[in-house]
């Protein structure tokens, strides 16, 4: 997906530069075309006034037309300069490609190590965060432990816990933005893949006193991945359950349509301010009045959205403050 965005972004850089250089070559061009032309009517007119002056009477028109010599050579200057134009079209699209490349490549680079560095590091920290918790857990089980070391110990076992959570979702987003988790390419029915994480949130739903319900076609196949199609449903009901109250509703609806399949996730919570909307989708973004709550760490959306445009889909966001959220995703029949 990342190589799709910068070989667009690369494409637009080389469009851009096409653009100028046509517009400066068109505009030398149309100059040059009309300058020549007058240039080329006057040289006739001195010549043809020096020849009468010479003879002493008019150039007869079956030995020489000035009109028609003026028009063939307009006609041959305007189609040397169509000629140019379309060498430098050639010359500067292939240049504008080529240094769009290369001012690109270090960006490119940059992002790479960064990635590299967070999955990396939370890799790394996946153990010693392990061997805490454990020792929490142990210290914990001590049966003469005081009050206040209780209320330390389960302070610092949620703090870690909250930790291995964020370390989890990184190392989720990494793969996936690495192009990691890549099954073979399947024909997946993504009505079974929502029941069967329907039935997987719906402990969580009836916990929180929610009403989990799905409107689902009896097929409805897409070409993909299956491990990535279900962490995007996971994402979606893991968001949508969050952040809605007790008493409140998440429904899922499955559509099929001639090109693609459309897949919305709504829920009854808070809703999003309109000017919030566009940056639901961005890492660690989490908007505190509305959306504070649980133990999200703001990627969850962002891994959904990197998941949808892996596939060449669309994500978008729907919601009214004090009505609810709809999260719609639309993904082509034929994914890949």
């Amino acid at each position: 997906m990342k190589q799709w965005l910068f070989w667009s972004a690369r494409m637009k850089l080389t469009v851009l530069f096409l653009v100028i250089v046509m517009f400066i070559s068109a505009a030398f061009s149309l100059f040059f075309y009309r300058a020549a032309t007058i240039v080329i009517a006057q040289r006739l007119h001195i010549a043809i006034t020096r020849w009468q002056t010479h003879m002493g009477r008019q150039l007869p028109v079956q030995v020489w037309n000035p009109q028609k010599e003026l028009v063939e050579a307009q006609k041959i200057i305007r189609n040397r300069l169509i000629l140019a134009n379309g060498v430098i079209l050639l010359l500067a699209g292939s240049a504008g490609y080529y240094f769009a490349g290369q001012a690109l490549k270090p960006i490119s680079q940059a992002v790479e190590r960064q990635k590299r560095f967070v999955a990396d590091a939370s890799h790394d920290l996946k153990t010693p965060l392990t061997v805490m918790r454990a020792t929490l857990e142990l210290a914990l089980e001590e049966p003469d432990l005081s009050a206040r070391e209780q209320e330390t110990y389960t302070s610092l076992m949620e703090e870690v816990e909250g930790l291995q959570n964020l370390v989890t979702a990184l190392l989720s987003l990494a793969q996936v933005e690495s192009g990691g988790q890549v099954d073979s390419y399947q024909v997946v029915n993504l009505v079974t893949i929502v029941q069967k994480n329907i039935k997987k949130f719906l402990p969580v739903a009836k916990q929180k006193k929610i009403k989990l319900t799905a409107n689902l076609p009896k097929q409805a196949e897409v070409l993909a991945e299956p491990g990535l199609l279900e962490k995007l449903v996971q994402l979606l009901l893991d968001n949508a359950l969050r952040y809605t109250e007790a008493q409140g509703k998440v429904s899922v609806n499955l559509t099929v349509k001639p090109k693609g399949i459309e897949l919305v996730v709504s829920d009854t919570g808070k809703g999003i301010p309109q000017s919030l909307q566009h940056k639901v989708f961005q890492r660690f973004y989490r908007i505190d009045q509305a959306r504070t709550r649980g133990s999200g760490h703001g990627l969850g959306l962002a891994m959904a959205c990197e998941i949808v445009e892996r596939y060449h889909g669309k994500i978008k966001v729907h919601s009214q403050t004090g009505q609810g959220t709809s999260m719609i995703v639309w993904l082509p029949r034929r994914i890949g």
